[in-house]
């Protein structure tokens, strides 16, 4: 159950982040949750749509625009 930190220190980096190195951490943590939230609460679950979505924002930080559409994509199908 690593991915429940991971929420808060994603936010913290996100939100603090002041390097290109510290929002590459918050992407990192995003990830961990969105694994970790797919896997226990499945991937149509509010919590888990949430959490994609605050990745995707993440993608277009780092200009992963096709990676972005692709995610965003699957989370406005469900």
């Amino acid at each position: 159950m690593d991915y429940l930190p991971a929420v808060r220190l994603g936010q913290f980096f996100n939100i603090g982040g002041k390097s290109y190195a510290e929002f590459r951490k918050a992407f990192k943590y995003d990830k961990i949750v969105v694994d970790g939230f797919t896997k226990v609460f499945g991937p149509r679950n509010p919590h888990t749509l949430r959490a994609r979505t605050t990745m995707i924002n993440d993608y277009f930080f780092q200009e992963l625009i096709e990676e972005a559409e692709r995610e965003l994509t699957e989370v406005a199908a469900i």
